[in-house]
């Protein structure tokens, strides 16, 4: 099981690598215009939806009890995050 310092990194390294990409995004929009990026726009609007779910479902101690979600949930949720990111972070739940 994660610990405390476990989850508090993991849920940092997930903030910061949606705050670059959208940093990326951002940037990207500002040169090629809004025009037929929709999807990157798309993209982004999902690793925010699950990124606050992940980070959401560590907020409260202990984690695994009397949460919304289920560990399954959660380990879906970050393999999606995970695809659309294309990384490959993990934690033991």
């Amino acid at each position: 099981m994660a610990t405390d310092q476990d989850i508090n990194d993991f849920k940092a390294t997930i903030m910061w690598q949606q705050s670059n990409i959208g940093n990326t995004i951002v940037n990207l929009l500002g040169i090629e215009g809004r025009e037929g990026n929709e999807d990157l726009l798309f993209k982004y609007n999902l690793i925010n939806i699950y990124g606050n779910i992940i980070i959401d479902y560590f907020s409260q101690s202990p984690y695994n009890t009397n949460n919304f979600f289920t560990v399954d949930e959660i380990q879906e949720a970050i393999l999606r995050l995970n695809h659309l990111m294309r990384t490959n972070y993990s934690i033991e739940l």
